[in-house]
């Protein structure tokens, strides 16, 4: 259908303009965008003069990358200056991001990765779970994430990282049963090992429960107690 003496249009079911194509200027220009991403032209016109240049702009929305173009144009050139010497339809097109995610392990634990996949979309949200073996103990993560809580989640916006770190608790050398007399000084000394490299720095402390006039060297581990006749005969775990 012929709408004018410049322009050819065609009409789809129920009236709806398809495609109009301008044969004489000023030029109509036709910018599609697929994917997720936007287009800026300059100057921004409804037509354009014959031969008059227009500068188009591609700007991929977070978590997407421009490709190129395609229709009348194709290339990767950004921005793309198009002179009007008739009309045309650019396309711009842009594809999804797509992020890794590399999880990492100190110590003798593994982590648990909900949704597990390769690699993850703009905005995905990645739940962490650290899960230490019998015997061991989850202290913290660190990377793209720090916390003490067995489970975090990430969101993926770039390619993240994040380790969890498992620590073996302290080993308390056996103490032997003790058989005390009233009013006789007993002193002992805790002895225990960190296989963590490096060592953290121990501290000792009594079991609930202990009499009250026992005493311990919170970084020695010296334990001093007098007792007295209000504590036999009988035991005490300290």
């Amino acid at each position: 259908i012929v709408f004018g003496k410049n322009t050819w249009v065609v009409i789809g079911r129920y009236g709806t303009v398809v495609r109009s194509t301008q044969l004489l200027p000023p030029w109509g220009l036709d910018v599609e965008i697929v994917g997720n991403g936007a287009v800026e032209r300059n100057p921004d016109h409804v037509l354009y003069a014959d031969g008059e240049p227009v500068v188009l702009t591609a700007v991929a929305a977070p978590g997407s990358e421009f490709e190129g173009w395609a229709g009348d144009v194709h290339g990767t050139e950004n921005p793309l200056s198009v002179p009007m010497d008739r009309s045309k339809r650019i396309v711009a097109e842009f594809s999804a991001l797509a992020y890794e995610l590399d999880v990492a392990v100190v110590g003798r634990g593994s982590v648990k990765i909900q949704p597990d996949r390769e690699t993850y979309l703009y905005g995905d949200i990645v739940r962490l779970t650290a899960e230490p073996v019998r015997g061991w103990v989850f202290t913290h993560w660190s990377g793209a994430v720090n916390a003490t809580t067995k489970t975090v989640e990430l969101v993926m916006n770039a390619d993240r990282g994040a380790t969890a770190h498992f620590t073996a608790p302290p080993v308390l050398a056996r103490i032997p049963n003790q058989v005390v007399t009233e009013r006789r000084f007993l002193e002992l000394t805790a002895v225990a090992t960190d296989a963590d490299s490096p060592a953290q720095a121990l501290t000792f402390s009594l079991a609930e429960g202990a009499p009250t006039q026992v005493g311990i060297g919170s970084r020695s581990g010296v334990i001093g107690w007098l007792p007295t006749e209000g504590h036999g005969p009988g035991e005490c775990t300290v």
